[in-house]
């Protein structure tokens, strides 16, 4: 019975890990296509992004040392930058809509940019998924081995 919870559980945690697989690349592909039409974002742009960014693979990481070593502070910590990630998100929209109205970006550099924080958002969303999953295992009293 064990074993079949914890192969449920592996299976459930590879299919989000594909995902956010998935979702990585269709970041890079944008980025790719972005720099082959020689297109860039503002200063302002970037950083918004790169913090961003930066926060996603936060919660990755906080994840990923959930599954070696389950600790309440990583899964805590992983939970506030996905709260943090939300408000980010808001400012960076906000954000661009007033570089557009002042003719600073265009709509195509909007798009993609939707396109880039919607990857990432999945990316965390799904990192936060399997983050979930293994702490429901830790509560349901058996012993997970935190190894594939």
């Amino acid at each position: 019975q064990a074993d079949l919870k914890e192969l449920s559980l592996v299976q459930h945690c590879v299919g989000n890990i594909e995902r956010v697989a998935d979702y990585a690349l269709s970041v890079a592909i944008v980025l790719k296509k972005m720099e082959k039409k020689e297109l860039f974002f503002s200063e302002e742009a970037k950083q918004d992004l790169q913090l961003y960014c930066e926060t996603v693979l936060s919660i990755l990481k906080r994840t990923a040392e959930y599954w070696e070593r389950p600790r309440a502070i990583f899964a805590n910590d992983a939970y506030q930058l996905g709260n943090e990630l939300i408000l980010m998100e808001k400012k960076i929209v906000k954000e661009h809509k007033k570089r557009l109205k002042e003719s600073q970006c265009s709509v195509d550099l909007g798009f993609i940019l939707s396109d880039i924080l919607l990857g990432a958002k999945k990316v965390a969303e799904h990192s936060l998924l399997v983050l979930e999953a293994v702490q429901s295992a830790e509560t349901e009293s058996y012993a997970f081995s935190g190894t594939i």
